[in-house]
């Protein structure tokens, strides 16, 4: 039997979440995919919540942090909306497990901090991306909010929206705003 490792456990349980989220998550489910005993899940994790803990940690990091890093380097704005719509479209495997995440996040408060502190980071960068296209007005805050409600709702959609539905909508939602902008500029007299 060959050793299991931390990321193999991780790799497994972010597989069967993607599957059939938190209720096809079972240790039972975990030991017949990895062909292991109880005694190899204890020596990685202390428990169950430990083993969730360390999935929301890394889907923060490569869903959220990772995501806005690779994209800050670009200084222009709409380049960097379009590189995140992009970068967003390429994680399609994602989607399920942010059902997942978030369905349980209304069960368990540990997962409700995480989606939280997710949510709260997707929104500052989205509305600091609408800062860069249309100034630091409350609209770039809602327009933030719009766009991070836009990806989370898609996802919720069954079955979710396709990379290019998905892009199509947030392109029209830059079209719509940078419109209503220029038409607002243009009224002010």
């Amino acid at each position: 039997m060959a050793r299991v490792t931390r990321d193999d456990w991780l790799a497994a349980a972010r597989q069967l979440l993607i599957e059939g989220g938190f209720a096809k998550l079972t240790l039972e489910n975990l030991l017949a995919q990895l062909g292991v005993t109880h005694g190899s899940f204890y020596h990685h994790f202390k428990n169950r919540q430990a083993l969730t803990e360390a999935l929301l940690k890394q889907w923060r990091k490569e869903m959220t942090l990772d995501v806005v890093a690779k994209a800050a380097h670009i200084g222009d704005a709409a380049q960097r909306a379009h590189a995140l719509i992009d970068l967003g479209n390429r994680f399609t495997d994602q989607t399920q497990l942010e059902i997942a995440f978030r369905a349980q996040a209304r069960l368990d408060p540990m997962v409700l901090e995480y989606v939280q502190e997710v949510d709260e980071l997707r929104i500052r960068n989205c509305t600091e991306m609408a800062k860069g296209l249309f100034g630091d007005t409350p609209q770039a805050a809602t327009i933030g909010r719009l766009a991070h409600a836009m990806f989370v709702g898609s996802q919720q959609m069954i079955p979710p929206f396709s990379a290019e539905e998905s892009e199509a909508m947030y392109l029209t939602l830059l079209e719509l705003v940078q419109h209503a902008t220029q038409h607002n500029k243009g009224n002010v007299s």
